[in-house]
């Protein structure tokens, strides 16, 4: 904890911008869950659409799709994993929880940015998708700056999290 940064009792506790963060701490997950369903298991669970975009012969035929889709999946479960310990480290207000948020923010992001680079590349994507993943990338990164530098700032993220 900084020391020039006096405690007082206004700053401890879920309030203010600090519910901002607690917001996406309960969304993030809920939006993976999302994220999974919308884009991964619609493919595994359907073998004729796995097959259409994985096997030489399918109509949508592209060699990343496989790469892409088991990319997705393991992410998508591992990023889902950290999201259920940050909530966790949220509503415990333990002292981790501000730098594994930051982690958490940066590897989302970079999860987003590896996902969209990977998948523009495919051509039916980038003529019919690239705005909407262009703008999940951007919507990703400001929200991930934006909650990386209050996190790191705020007197009320120390007092919550890091006064013990």
């Amino acid at each position: 904890m900084d020391s020039y940064i006096d405690y007082h009792p206004s700053f401890d506790g879920i309030r203010g911008w600090l519910m901002g963060i607690a917001l996406l701490v309960i969304l993030i997950p809920l939006a993976l869950i999302f994220v999974y369903a919308d884009e991964s298991w619609k493919v595994l669970a359907t073998p004729d659409r796995l097959e259409a975009l994985t096997s030489p012969d399918g109509k949508e035929f592209h060699p990343q799709w496989h790469t892409v889709i088991w990319f997705h999946t393991i992410a998508i479960g591992v990023l889902l994993l950290a999201a259920l310990i940050q909530v966790f480290l949220f509503i415990t207000h333990h002292p981790w929880f501000p730098k594994f948020f930051v982690g958490f923010m940066v590897a989302l992001s970079l999860f987003v940015l590896a996902s969209t680079l990977m998948i523009t590349r495919i051509p039916t994507v980038q003529n019919d998708h690239a705005g909407r993943y262009a703008l999940r990338l951007v919507l990703a990164m400001v929200v991930a700056v934006g909650s990386i530098a209050y996190t790191r700032v705020s007197p009320r993220v120390k007092f919550t999290f890091l006064r013990r």
